[in-house]
């Protein structure tokens, strides 16, 4: 037995002197202890690059495609057919400018006027790609969802310091759906969706663009930063990097609290998180979802109408806000090709629905968003 435990002090001494050693001569391995994280960290990044696996075009969800068009630039389009390819789908930004990602990183959390110190920078590593920003390492993946339903952006950061750093996201674009720059902004404040529909002016096919960050069942995470309103504010910190208590901020031009822009001037959204707290060697995560949908009307048993009647000459019928009474008159306004209904209130099916040729392709669901746009209708849960 004392042959045993003399054997085993042996070793452990023996490992104390090797990890004195690695220490000396391999000054960049850390070695770990009680307050270190369960691995060790080599210099160099740590959140590995997927760029090979992680391709930046050609993928795409039932509805979507997204192509990253360089590293700091993300773009979607709209599918109208199942086969579509990015060049044929329907835009959701302005000359297909995409979306960037800003990134701050500070030693305090950054005031409501926006950056005062620390680092800002725009992500620069493409999808599956890694940039690094003050010691803060920040990788996004792109991906559609496992049901191919949505499209996800998964964002982590980790912390490489050896201090607590304040980390911010903030995604800016200047959004127009089909060709239509004065695409609406309308807010879903208790679900967090951006819905972007060309359904003002002339328009007469509802196209859209949702932008999702609230739903637990796919671990989307609320945003704490939000603003929908005329493109030219979309960009300046003092508002764009601010947390407001209504959800979200809007400046003068967006005068209908209901909506985030109102389909009257040229619309542009910026979203993200700010001051999220990354102590010494931890790692953060978030995801968004995003979802086109081509031909979409509303139908509301209760308060809709099938045959106009709407009080403003803009009507919009089918619109979210001014819904078709009956599914039968849905499908006529969608006629042919790929569109979706969505039932904004407990229906009464006709014993059947006729789809009167083999070049439709309709999708009927649960409403996305009701006429109150505030309300909490359970969005997305199909």
């Amino acid at each position: 037995m004392n042959k045993l435990f003399n054997t085993m002090k042996s070793k452990i001494a023996t490992l104390v002197v090797l990890s004195m050693l690695l220490t000396m001569v391999l000054p960049h391995v850390s070695i770990l202890s009680l307050n270190a994280p369960t691995k060790v960290y080599a210099a160099g990044t740590e959140l590995k690059p997927e760029t090979t696996k992680y391709k930046p075009e050609n993928n795409e969800s039932n509805t979507t495609i997204f192509r990253w068009k360089s590293n700091s630039v993300i773009d979607f389009k709209g599918k109208q057919t199942a086969t579509d390819n990015y060049n044929q789908g329907f835009q959701t930004t302005y000359s297909n400018n995409g979306y960037s990602v800003n990134f701050h990183v500070g030693n305090s959390k950054m005031p409501e006027t926006g950056p005062s110190g620390g680092s800002s920078g725009t992500f620069n590593g493409g999808n599956g790609g890694v940039y690094t920003l003050d010691g803060v390492e920040l990788k996004v993946i792109t991906q559609p969802s496992p049901n191919k339903k949505y499209v996800f952006m998964d964002l982590y950061a980790l912390n490489r310091n050896t201090t607590t750093k304040y980390v911010s996201l903030r995604f800016n674009s200047d959004t127009q759906i089909t060709n239509n720059d004065y695409a609406r902004v309308v807010v879903n404040k208790d679900d967090q969706v951006f819905h972007i529909v060309n359904d003002n002016r002339s328009a007469s096919d509802f196209y859209s663009f949702d932008i999702i960050a609230s739903d637990s069942d796919y671990k989307l995470d609320p945003f704490n930063v939000a603003l929908a309103a005329y493109f030219g504010s979309r960009n300046l910190s003092s508002q764009c990097w601010r947390e407001y208590a209504e959800w979200p901020y809007r400046d003068a031009a967006g005068t209908d609290d209901a909506r985030g822009s109102d389909g009257s001037y040229d619309s542009g959204v910026s979203y993200g998180w700010r001051n999220l707290e990354v102590r010494k060697y931890e790692m953060i995560h978030k995801r968004v979802a995003f979802l086109t949908r081509g031909k979409t009307v509303y139908v509301n048993e209760e308060f809709g109408k099938d045959n106009g009647g709407w009080p403003d000459s803009n009507s919009r019928p089918g619109a979210f806000d001014k819904p078709f009474k009956t599914i039968d008159r849905a499908l006529q306004a969608i006629g042919n090709g790929k569109g979706f209904i969505c039932i904004q209130s407990d229906c009464n099916l006709p014993s059947t629905i006729n789809i009167d040729n083999d070049n439709k392709d309709i999708t009927i669901q649960s409403t996305d968003i009701g006429m109150n746009k505030r309300k909490n209708y359970q969005t997305f849960k199909l």
